[in-house]
């Protein structure tokens, strides 16, 4: 959220204006120094993690720790390649029987990869999509900081509407997605032709993206083992690149590619509702279902009983005190 303000103020307080010379390729100031900014940023952030974090070495590292020998370091240089590359594909090939024969696994990194593929052509296609078509620097400048500050407003929010929710991940998710849906759909219909509405379509879609993590992420884990979760979750990210390289590639308007970014989240509530019939056949019985069961059980003891007791009077009302102290 700060990030947002801070950039729109780095960005007006010098104007665009290139480096040496009017035929200059090379610029500073405008829209350029909230990058320069970032790049600041990450320089601390780079000299922090080099003086501050130890390498981590992995669970191979830390089984040989464990049984008294010294971490994978020493041995010929392509013998230990040899050796990683090898533990690289074996992880690899494992996770990819995981995905393969459980589809739930599949089906969530499905549901993921379609919906954080319309949500990175969003963020690509926001900006022209907000910014009213004139007469080049006459054209009216949206405040793209302060925007993407609320944006990051409504992201957090939408993480504490999960936090309040009672329903389980799953369900939660596949009502996020529709709404996902519903935001998508007004910007598909009028990208650059209605900024405002537009504006407010995509606060609501970042309503939901910050219901979507959340609840993803415990989905997830629900699912994939933790064995091969690392794993699963690279493996994730294939189909993800390939989508969104797709959208950007096409090199289409800013309504086609938000048009496309519907099609992927209809794709994504249509997969989602499938993994709820899955995870909801293969649920335990709720506690509503075990009380109902037990009232059965219930009634059906009363019945024997009272049969019981039709046959042997005496009898049967020893054992219906009997069946009484018992409970």
């Amino acid at each position: 959220i700060a990030a947002g303000v801070l950039g729109e103020l780095a960005a007006g307080a010098t104007p665009l204006r290139p480096v040496g010379g009017a035929d200059s390729s090379f610029f500073v100031g405008g829209y350029t120094a909230p990058f320069d900014a970032a790049s600041a940023c990450l320089v601390v952030g780079a000299a922090f993690v080099a003086t501050t974090w130890s390498e981590n070495y992995g669970s191979s590292a830390a089984s040989a720790s464990s049984e008294g020998s010294s971490p994978p370091a020493e041995g010929p240089l392509l013998a230990r390649a040899s050796t990683a590359v090898s533990a690289v594909l074996r992880d690899f090939g494992e996770g990819a029987l995981t995905v393969a024969r459980d589809r739930r696994v599949l089906l969530v990194g499905l549901v993921s990869a379609c919906f954080e593929a319309a949500m990175y052509a969003f963020v690509f296609e926001w900006t022209p999509a907000l910014t009213v078509a004139g007469d080049g620097a006459n054209a009216p400048k949206p405040p793209y900081g302060e925007i993407f500050s609320a944006m990051m407003v409504c992201c957090a929010l939408g993480t504490r509407v999960f936090v309040g929710a009672t329903a389980p991940p799953d369900r939660a998710l596949r009502v996020v997605l529709g709404a996902a849906c519903a935001a998508m759909a007004l910007p598909a219909l009028y990208a650059g032709l209605a900024p405002t509405l537009c504006l407010v379509a995509f606060l609501g879609f970042e309503v939901a993206v910050g219901c979507y993590f959340p609840a993803i992420g415990v989905l997830k884990s629900q699912v994939v083992a933790d064995a091969h979760r690392a794993t699963v979750y690279n493996l994730y990210r294939v189909p993800l690149n390939a989508l969104v390289l797709a959208v950007l590639l096409a090199r289409a308007t800013s309504r086609v590619i938000f048009c496309a970014a519907f099609a992927l989240l209809v794709v994504a509530l249509a997969l989602q509702h499938r993994l709820c019939v899955l995870l909801g056949a293969a649920k335990p019985t709720t506690s509503r279902d075990h009380a109902a069961s037990e009232g059965l059980l219930a009634a059906h003891d009363a019945a024997a009983a009272k049969a019981a007791a039709a046959e042997d009077p005496e009898g049967g009302a020893a054992s219906s005190e009997a069946r009484g102290g018992g409970a």
